[in-house]
């Protein structure tokens, strides 16, 4: 399938609809995942633009993104339970057992420069909603900048970190705000609302913080889990008839410092954290054993 659209500054357009891996200029078209990640992080350029196929059907989302972000839709519609058109389908594709095709459009050295050209391809190829097209996409694309202005990042805290109502966000930062008051992120998300992904160690330095125990701490004490060096803590708890998740940032966080490591990974909503020794020490430090036995997290002495 041609889009017409023509040629970009970073490469050579193929075409479009085909599940094998294929090369032209600098782009790829390809259903192995793998492969794909392994094009994107050889590439000088950190921004990309991407488009998923359905196979033997063609386009249906186009997305920018950065690192392994196009691989996270699949993620999504696994480990969550959001119903929108993109994740149907996709979960329909996976209940074929056929797998996405995944093209790689183009690169780009700064954001702007690529959500110019989410937008040209969503236009081009047309919105399903506005029956203009293929394209599960709900926007014309250029929205969530990595660098948002003041404004939207106050209004963002206003969401994470209000306790105001009976909003998911709402509920679990009341509970959250229980071991660390007056927080500006809460680093526990709605499942339905978080991109989750598969965690790691954060390629940079992180020390221990108070965040990152209250974390989880959080999840301990929703699921009643005594404290103690190599207990393991769930990423995902239930607060309120909900699910929620400690989010992919902290979670990072948390592996690096070495509060805990990951004990088991199979799928991101299912991983659990064992508590380190230091971890132990870090949560009883920084809460203390009054606060932890009044939670039922610690054994008094």
């Amino acid at each position: 399938m041609d889009t017409g659209v023509g040629g970009t500054a970073s490469g050579t357009r193929i075409e479009r609809g085909t599940s094998s891996a294929v090369r032209a200029g600098q782009m790829i078209i390809s259903s192995d995942e793998a492969d794909v990640l392994r094009f994107i992080r050889a590439s000088a350029k950190p921004f990309y633009v991407y488009v998923l196929h359905r196979p033997g059907v063609g386009p249906f989302y186009v997305g920018k993104g950065t690192g392994n972000r196009l691989c996270c839709h699949v993620a999504e519609a696994r480990n969550t339970e959001t119903k929108n058109y993109r994740l149907n389908i996709i979960r329909k594709i996976i209940q074929d057992g056929t797998g996405l095709v995944y093209e790689i459009d183009s690169f780009f050295d700064t954001e702007p420069e690529a959500f110019t050209r989410e937008r040209l391809l969503i236009r081009s190829l047309g919105r399903f909603d506005l029956q203009r097209g293929p394209l599960a996409n709900m926007t014309d694309g250029g929205e969530g900048l990595a660098n948002p202005s003041q404004e939207t990042q106050q209004k963002q805290r206003a969401c994470w970190s209000g306790t105001e109502g009976d909003t998911d966000y709402a509920l679990v930062n009341r509970f959250f705000t229980t071991f660390m008051p007056n927080t500006e992120a809460v680093p526990i998300k709605p499942v339905g609302k978080l991109r989750v992904q598969p965690l790691s160690p954060h390629p940079k330095p992180r020390s221990i913080s108070q965040r990152q125990c209250a974390a989880l701490l959080a999840s301990a004490v929703a699921h009643r889990i005594v404290l103690a060096p190599g207990c393991e803590i769930p990423r995902r708890l239930t607060y309120a008839g909900t699910q929620y998740l400690i989010e992919n940032g902290v979670g990072r966080d948390i592996l690096k410092s070495g509060v805990a490591r990951l004990s088991s990974s199979s799928r991101p909503c299912e991983e659990v954290f064992e508590l380190t020794a230091q971890g132990f020490e870090a949560i009883t430090n920084h809460f203390g054993r009054g606060f932890l036995e009044s939670h039922g997290v610690l054994v008094p002495l």
